[in-house]
């Protein structure tokens, strides 16, 4: 350990030996790597031991960690737990990365609630509902959810029980898509049955489901409704065709099992998890995975489980190889997600190994999948690259985010957020914001307060946070937006500057000098139009925002002298008709003139 730095030399000879999770920093203090360890003393000392090192990783982590921090837990399984949810908080640079897979939808089911939901949603919240995918088909997801809401009758309104009193049945009612337990047509009972075959429906087990619809047929048949009898063989069509199923044999039980495997090539990967509902393969995850680290492969697969969460995982889950304790950690993970015991195996032989040898296969091709996106992806547009050279940072700003404030005189205040990703704006990401907290004029408190609520934001969804905080304005702006991002808990280093309008120079924080680029640079070309787009997508909100607040003081445009400016004057020292009514003729006059004032008492008095 002659080489290591002094402040990680003294912080080893303290390490405890106990379970917990170590935090790894860089010279600037910022954490690149999180891990957990059975053994604090043993795992971290094992980083920084002369000779051979005992894990790959070591030769990339022990010369650029100068700094660690530790927390003691009770047990390994506490430090799993605790190691998950500081990776989701810091993300840093050296932990595994799954590709943020937002952009695939889950199917949710409301449980919780007397007469539960199927609904749509893009992340996974631990709000007690069941999750079910991500589906990357989203084509086929809509097809499930249409034929839970045709042959169950599941809502997916958004009425909250217990209401007030019976609802009108809605169109989805009369379409067939709805039980209507809003209007008493259907019974708790009833409704939950339906429940519970939607949720072994979106588990993969079909065969109880398309049983009842096939004696539903037959019986239809014999009593001449063909009619019917025709629309629930289309039911049972659909129902078949939902998904490939491969039928497999697993015995003599039809057995539902989660075969999950992973490839990485260079420093991407790929999971897959296989899912085996009632014998049959029903379907197919897969997450692409950023693994900067050389670490072993069981490792990696416990770490992205871990991340992942799997609500709707199989009792059994097979792996190509053990984790360094057997599966035990893993297994209670899982279990505690699901809320049932679930088994981490191994097979060694039999059809259960030949299952994650074909997993291992989907891996391998989509990992080689993966790096020849990735690769292309690192093919930087040539803003981005002289920006990254610009202001010295180790990743390229691909993704900025810029802020803007607007008001009229101190009234009305607004925010705007654009994103550009790659040098081009992602108006899918933009936001708008009114702004709570602040009185009056004060750009600097709203910037604060607007760039806070979207740093919290990012922490509280676990968002990937973006490579550049871009700021309409000049160092004390800035200073204000970093001061939020700090409260708020970002990430230490998080990249932040800001675009001054008198000679378009780019502000850094903690910085005197200034960074003039030239007219033509593509690099402040992009963050002009960053700006320039923030700027429109303000002012355009403030407007709407003026705009309709001063049709609350529409029922005086008649009056003389009474424009738009008095009422808008009128608007930000009264902000009711009610509050005007109310207020003594001097004080109005103080707004918006003597004479003005007098016509306005004159109007409310001839109306009452």
């Amino acid at each position: 350990m002659r080489e290591t730095a002094e402040a990680v030399r003294k912080k080893l000879a303290m390490l405890p030996e106990s379970p917990g999770v170590y935090l790894m920093k860089d010279d600037r203090g910022t954490i690149v790597y999180i891990g957990k360890a059975k053994v604090l003393k043993n795992r971290v000392r094992s980083y920084f031991v002369d000779g051979p090192k005992e894990h790959l990783a070591a030769r990339l982590l022990a010369p650029i960690v100068k700094d660690i921090d530790w927390i003691v837990t009770d047990s390994e399984f506490s430090a799993l737990v605790l190691e998950a949810q500081l990776v989701r908080r810091h993300m840093p640079r050296l932990n595994v990365d799954l590709k943020d897979d937002k952009h695939f939808p889950y199917l949710r089911v409301t449980v919780g609630e007397p007469f539960p939901r199927v609904t749509v949603a893009r992340r996974v919240a631990d709000d007690g509902a069941r999750y079910f995918g991500p589906y990357t088909d989203a084509r086929n997801m809509r097809r499930v959810q249409e034929l839970i809401h045709k042959i169950l009758g599941v809502r997916d309104c958004k009425l909250r029980w217990p209401l007030k009193r019976p609802a009108r049945p809605c169109l989805s009612y009369h379409m067939g898509r709805c039980a209507a337990p809003c209007a008493g047509l259907c019974g708790e009972k009833e409704y939950a049955a339906g429940v519970e075959a939607a949720l072994e429906l979106l588990s993969g087990r079909h065969s109880r489901l398309v049983a009842e619809l096939t004696a539903r047929m037959r019986a239809a048949a014999e009593a001449q409704n063909f009619e019917y009898a025709e629309q629930v063989r289309r039911q049972i069509a659909g129902l078949r065709s939902l998904s490939y199923r491969q039928p497999v044999d697993l015995g003599s039980r039809k057995t539902d099992l989660d075969v999950v495997a992973f490839r990485r090539a260079g420093d991407v990967g790929a999971l897959v998890v296989m899912e085996y509902r009632e014998g049959c393969l029903v379907g197919r995850s897969q997450f692409e995975m950023r693994c900067p680290l050389e670490q072993p492969r069981e490792e990696l697969v416990t770490e992205a489980l871990v991340s992942l969460g799997r609500r709707n995982s199989a009792r059994l889950v097979l792996l190509e190889e053990a984790p360094s304790d057997g599966g035990e950690l893993l297994s209670r993970w899982l279990g505690q997600i699901v809320g049932k015991r679930v088994r981490v195996v191994v097979p060694q032989r039999g059809i259960k190994r030949e299952l994650t040898r074909l997993a291992a296969e989907n891996a391998e091709m989509l990992a080689g999948q993966a790096r020849a996106r990735r690769e292309e992806e690192l093919k930087l547009p040539m803003p981005v690259a002289e920006l990254q050279a610009v202001l010295k940072m180790e990743k390229p700003p691909r993704k900025i985010v810029c802020f803007d404030i607007s008001h009229l005189g101190g009234t009305n205040t607004v925010a705007s957020m654009v994103v550009f990703d790659d040098a081009r704006p992602n108006k899918s990401e933009y936001r708008r914001y009114r702004v709570k907290t602040v009185e009056g004029i004060d750009d600097f408190a709203s910037m604060r307060e607007v760039v806070g609520r979207r740093a919290r934001r990012i922490i509280e969804e676990g968002l990937p946070w973006p490579d550049l905080f871009l700021i309409d304005g000049g160092e004390e702006q800035v200073e204000k937006a970093l001061e939020a991002l700090r409260e708020a808990g970002a990430p230490e280093g998080i990249a932040i500057a800001g675009l001054a309008k008198r000679n378009e120079e780019i502000v850094l924080p903690g910085r005197g000098e200034r960074i003039v680029l030239e007219r033509r640079s593509p690099a402040l070309q992009m963050l002009q139009r960053a700006r320039d787009e923030a700027h429109r997508f303000a002012i355009t909100f403030q407007r709407q925002s003026r705009e309709k607040s001063l049709q609350i003081f529409a029922s005086i445009a008649d009056v003389p002298g009474i424009g738009p400016s008095t009422r808008m004057k009128l608007f930000r020292r009264f902000r009711t008709i009610e509050a005007l009514k109310a207020a003594p003729e001097e004080e109005i006059a103080e707004v918006a003139g003597a004479a003005r004032a007098r016509a306005l008492k004159e109007r409310f008095a001839s109306r009452g």
